[in-house]
């Protein structure tokens, strides 16, 4: 079992783990000292964001080389359009295939999605982990979604999920069956939409992107701190980060939000709403 993260004597977070490890309970965003105590012989490696962010571009690079039609999503997460549009272009399938081979030449293992849409896209490269390639034909994206759990869906949180199954709708073949009334009842506005996605109903294009929602910036001490004038340093510290991060990206926020970790791991949160955006460290 490999955990990459922070010294487990500090108050390092783990970063990722291996399926090994993960089989002890560790996950991303766990404590390192929580995580040293259920899985006592990892290895423990530091993370190393420099070098992550360089393999990411050069996947990224891999895959704009087979279209210029990439949504990258996150680190290590992108969208791609191949759909033929010639006759003689390559099978959606061979260019998984393809690229999955580029992507091991560079050392990394990569599971992908073939789908329609999006949504049975991303469900699909979930599917078969470590390394695995799953084509979902068309015409077979309800058979594929339909015994899936809700919480396959992307959106579908834990409280959301926890709402479903209390109305008895545990899979997406159950969520897809929904009327319209009914999905408006449990999950609101955007119930009809998630309906038609957990039926691999997806007509969004690859280039969509969501906008920035929000800017932030954090610090973990390494040991306690109790003084106030340290707690104010930081913070203002961290304002001039987002303050600059705002103007680098031509953005401004209204709402401010100060976010405190106490020793026990209890978090409290303080916001405010200003009459309107900025991007200036003073206000």
């Amino acid at each position: 079992p490999v955990i990459v993260g922070g010294s487990a004597e500090g108050r390092g977070v783990v970063a990722t783990a291996s399926y090994e490890a993960r089989r002890f309970g560790v996950h991303s965003a766990m404590p390192s000292a929580q995580a040293a105590r259920r899985c006592p012989d990892a290895i423990w490696a530091p993370a190393r964001f420099a070098r992550y962010r360089e393999l990411s571009d050069a996947v990224m690079d891999i895959l704009r080389s087979f279209t210029p039609r990439v949504q990258q999503v996150s680190i290590d997460e992108a969208y791609i359009d191949v759909t033929p549009v010639r006759a003689g272009d390559p099978a959606p399938a061979d260019v998984a295939h393809a690229i999955q081979e580029r992507v091991s030449a560079l050392g990394l293992s990569c599971s992908l999605g073939v789908a329609t849409s999006k949504t049975v896209a991303r469900i699909a490269s979930d599917h078969r982990k470590p390394h695995g390639i799953t084509v979902v034909r068309p015409g077979d994206e309800a058979l594929f979604l339909s015994p899936m759990p809700v919480s396959a869906l992307s959106g579908i949180g834990h409280a959301t999920a926890s709402r479903l199954r209390s109305a008895g709708i545990r899979t997406l073949g159950q969520l897809s069956a929904l009327d319209e009334r009914t999905s408006l009842d449990l999950l609101g506005s955007w119930g009809p939409d998630v309906v038609r996605r957990a039926a691999g109903i997806d007509d969004r294009p690859v280039g969509e992107g969501r906008s920035v929602k929000s800017v932030s910036h954090e610090h973990t001490f390494s040991t306690d701190i109790r003084e106030r004038s340290e707690v104010e340093a930081t913070l203002r510290d961290l304002i001039y980060r987002v303050a600059a991060r705002l103007r680098r990206t031509g953005l401004a926020g209204r709402t401010l939000t100060v976010k405190v970790r106490y020793a026990d791991f209890t978090t409290r949160t303080a916001s405010e709403t200003l009459p309107s955006p900025t991007d200036l460290e003073a206000e």
